[in-house]
């Protein structure tokens, strides 16, 4: 959405978690240019509008049907009431307000922001009883956020089956509800790590129209309310910040209006060994046996979680191996050749 100018930018001596939660934080409804602020109400009235649409199809009733059956609540459902508690209220109005999919769309990270943001503000907001000025504000930290990240990968997570409206809406919603709850920038950045572990969007759908992409946007401000509330009792061991860059250098040859040859040259680099090489991260035949045990480059299981001992097993014989690791690195560049045709 571009708020501000360069009100995200790169400090490698800075965690980008941090960074994230500083701006979050720090974001005022007077940084929020006027132009901004009106877009905002119209893609929040725009997703409203499509959640009562939404209510004359099948997956709209289906969903809130499930949801009531696990507890009432006190919290606002579009069309609905006050029917649910906050969690299940945020992920059954993103089901609602993405479930025609005629939401907005943020190109450059091909991602569905308001269907997670304005969930998770609306079920936070509503709970806190803040301000109209509080709620656009949270709403604009969460979209800032979510876009960027997801224009980060240009395209990259579809390509490896995953859906940026989930996998990536989560830390938008995250950073918006730290906000929200009063927490402070440590603790914010921790919440997104927390929301790690719970980011999922697979593109699985795709294959046969399941209604499951419906619940990613919701999903996502749904756990985000988990991760900022957890967040407070994870501070104690934050682990080891990741900082990571990368660089690219793209050739695009246009012999036609209608026709564009891309080449495309990228250089990423981590403080942690993080980058998949090309010996992967599923050890020899599959990942079979305990998921915690140490796995021989045979392919045999160890039987053991301790390195020594699983060395001493691996080595020997019958075995006469070694022991396996996951091919990670701190460093990966590839090549991406592409044709654009225009229609």
């Amino acid at each position: 959405m571009n708020v501000i100018d360069k009100s995200i930018h790169v400090d490698r001596q800075k965690a980008i978690s941090d960074q994230l939660a500083s701006f979050a934080l720090d974001l005022t409804f007077d940084a929020i240019p006027e132009k901004i602020r009106q877009r905002s109400k119209y893609l929040i009235l725009d997703a409203v509008g499509i959640a009562y649409a939404s209510q004359g199809f099948q997956f709209a009733g289906a969903t809130m049907e499930a949801m009531t059956s696990l507890g009432a609540g006190g919290s606002p459902v579009i069309g609905y009431g006050r029917k649910l508690s906050p969690r299940d209220a945020a992920l059954v109005n993103g089901v609602l307000a993405h479930g025609l999919d005629y939401d907005d769309t943020h190109s450059p990270g091909v991602i569905h922001a308001t269907v997670s943001s304005l969930p998770l503000v609306l079920a936070l907001g509503d709970e806190l009883k803040i301000s109209g000025r509080d709620f656009l504000t949270a709403y604009v930290a969460a979209m800032e956020t979510s876009t960027r990240l997801a224009s980060v990968a240009k395209g990259a997570f579809h390509q490896v089956g995953f859906h940026p409206t989930g996998l990536i809406g989560i830390f938008g919603c995250t950073l918006a509800a730290s906000r929200l709850l009063g927490l402070g920038r440590e603790q914010a950045a921790m919440a997104q790590g927390v929301a790690l572990s719970m980011a999922a969007g697979s593109l699985e759908f795709l294959n046969d129209g399941a209604w499951t992409k419906r619940m990613h946007p919701g999903w996502a401000a749904s756990s985000a309310i988990t991760a900022a509330t957890n967040s407070p009792y994870f501070t104690e061991n934050p682990g080891d910040p990741f900082k990571a860059w990368d660089s690219s250098i793209t050739f695009d040859y246009m012999p036609k209006q209608y026709i564009t040859f891309r080449w495309e040259y990228d250089y990423r680099h981590a403080n942690v060994p993080y980058w998949t090489g090309r010996g992967g991260i599923t050890p020899p035949g599959g990942n079979t046996g305990t998921p915690t045990d140490f796995i021989c480059n045979n392919g045999v299981s160890s039987g053991d979680t301790a390195l020594g001992p699983a060395t001493t097993f691996c080595t020997s014989a019958p075995q006469n191996s070694s022991v396996w690791f996951p091919d990670l690195r701190r460093d990966e560049s590839f090549i991406d050749m592409s044709i654009l045709v225009k229609f």
